[in-house]
């Protein structure tokens, strides 16, 4: 298949993952389903786990927002409930689109 990396600079489109944290397991679930996809076609996924420890965890976020080429949503009612998920990754995401 074609590989969509960027050919301008060799490196891989984000995709970035938008959940809640109670439905963690639903983001691991959706990480094996996508692993093909992130492998063959140079697709990095990329979700709050990538935050290290003493990280600014809200820059971490910002950046990965906005270097992502899309954004998948994990959509629950936790999802919706979630304060952070509406004041800060919502707007930006749906603003990009």
């Amino acid at each position: 298949g074609e590989n969509i990396m960027d050919a301008s600079t060799g490196s891989q489109h984000t995709v970035f993952v938008s959940y809640s944290h109670v439905d963690k397991e639903w983001l691991t679930r959706f990480r094996k389903v996508f692993e093909p996809l992130s492998r063959y076609a140079g697709i990095d996924l990329w979700s709050d786990e990538r935050i290290k420890s003493g990280d600014n965890w809200q820059d971490e976020i910002d950046k990965a927002m906005e270097k992502a080429v899309a954004a998948v949503l994990l959509v629950s009612i936790d999802f919706l409930a979630s304060e952070f998920v509406a004041d800060k990754e919502l707007p930006y995401i749906l603003a990009a689109a």
